[in-house]
């Protein structure tokens, strides 16, 4: 059990706390470029698989498509501009996990996250799903 939540992969809990570091990282002193703007949309994608994996007995396919999904919902709530409509746009967090700006880069680097889930898994781990 971890913060009360049942574990049912291990193997995901250090790929969760790297990427986690890795985001927060990119959040809180890259203010711009494609490492903010792209591969920390990338990394995102691969950081909501891992947790999935880690807490859920999801499998690797369904895993990666619902990080995927996670991911474009997001980008949905950017584009209805959900947090202003709400007047909750100047919640500084709830920009940083939101966003504030649609963007189609955004869906082309949550693809490409939800590739390289698909790739890594099936090279490192031999797992096809």
């Amino acid at each position: 059990m971890l913060l009360g939540l049942k574990i049912y992969n291990n193997s995901y809990f250090w790929w969760t706390l790297v990427l986690l570091g890795i985001e927060t990282s990119i959040a809180l002193f890259i203010n711009g470029g494609i490492i903010r703007h792209f591969i920390g949309d990338v990394l995102a994608i691969i950081l909501v698989y891992s947790l999935l994996r880690l807490i859920s007995n999801l499998r690797i396919l369904k895993a990666a498509l619902v990080a995927l999904f996670i991911g474009l919902f997001i980008e949905a709530i950017q584009a209805l501009e959900i947090l202003t409509t709400l007047g909750l746009d100047n919640i500084k967090w709830l920009n940083v996990v939101f966003g504030s700006t649609a963007d189609w880069c955004d869906v082309l680097a949550y693809g490409i996250g939800y590739v390289s889930i698909l790739i890594f898994e099936s090279i490192v781990y031999n797992t096809p799903d």
